[in-house]
């Protein structure tokens, strides 16, 4: 009779006798960062499989507002918390105590993470270490790094995970092949733009191999070489981090280090199911793998 009415039950009286909603929140920096399109993916699988809806709100990189974010959904009454790419610190363990709800980190930004909340991760220093390693194999010895201050962690740990790879062949290390641009958007159009301008300075310290933070910040390399008419990988090879879908795009299609995007979320949430059935959860640190494609080539083709 219910289904002949046409009746529809009443998730907010429902979740009073069950003292459940049966909802996730997700919080991401940006909902235009083509990178957490397929973490969203991830998440709304497992979660779609688990009986949960997501509901998504952007913190646009700041720890303020992505705290805000956390507390609105506390007031929601979701069930769980999943932060993509955190700045949650030490000094918000107090307000985050406070609000006791299941909360997951996806590739977090701060430093202090594993103390506070449960995370999964991809090895930024193994994956920076795959990059720097395959321009060494083409005979590169003068490689710059292009970092970005608005991602601290990831960057710093991209950033030892280039000067090992440096180190392990006895490379020597120079401040001048690296530059670190400044940025707290964290945007693509911050990225692409940080990029542009950071081509003159790699080339000033005489690199014939950059490896870029992210496939944005290669796509502006890529874009600055082609306006001041440097062929790559001819005279210069790109490489990226990421593996977002516009790097096999672009000419020339971008060697790049893969993080498992989808995966990131479906485990993300895995654990958080765990988590809210009162099982253990287990922070997890995922493996890149390395894209081999044709913005890099041997030294002797320069």
């Amino acid at each position: 009779m219910a289904r002949e009415m046409g009746y529809t039950p009443n998730a907010i009286a429902q979740s009073l006798q069950t003292r459940q909603t049966s909802m996730i929140g997700l919080v991401v920096t940006s909902i235009s960062d083509p990178f957490w399109g397929d973490v969203m993916k991830g998440v709304e699988e497992v979660a779609r499989e688990s009986g949960f809806s997501v509901i998504l709100s952007a913190s646009h990189n700041d720890p303020d507002q992505e705290m805000a974010v956390i507390e609105t959904f506390h007031r929601r009454r979701v069930d769980g918390i999943l932060v993509a790419a955190s700045r949650i610190t030490g000094n918000y363990k107090a307000r985050l105590d406070h609000i006791r709800i299941p909360t997951v980190l996806i590739n977090s930004q701060a430093e202090s993470e594993a103390g506070l909340l449960h995370w999964v991760s991809v090895d930024d220093r193994k994956g920076a270490q795959l990059a720097v390693e395959h321009l060494l194999r083409l005979g590169h010895r003068s490689i710059g790094y292009l970092g970005i201050s608005s991602r601290p962690r990831s960057n710093q740990q991209r950033l030892l995970g280039y000067q090992s790879a440096l180190a392990a062949i006895g490379v020597p290390f120079y401040e001048a092949r690296v530059v670190i641009t400044s940025g707290d958007e964290a945007s693509h159009e911050e990225d692409v733009a940080a990029g542009q301008a950071s081509l003159p300075r790699l080339l000033e310290a005489g690199v014939t191999a950059v490896f870029c933070y992210n496939d944005m910040t290669a796509v502006g390399v890529l874009m600055a070489c082609r306006e001041q008419g440097i062929a790559v990988p001819g005279e210069l090879s790109v490489t990226g981090y990421d593996d977002i879908r516009i790097a096999s795009y672009v000419t020339p299609p971008l060697t790049t280090v893969q993080q498992p995007k989808v995966q990131l979320g479906s485990l993300a949430t895995l654990v958080m199911m765990d988590l809210l059935n009162s099982r253990p959860g287990r922070n997890h640190l995922l493996e890149p793998t390395l894209m081999l494609r044709a913005s890099t080539a041997p030294l002797a083709a320069s």
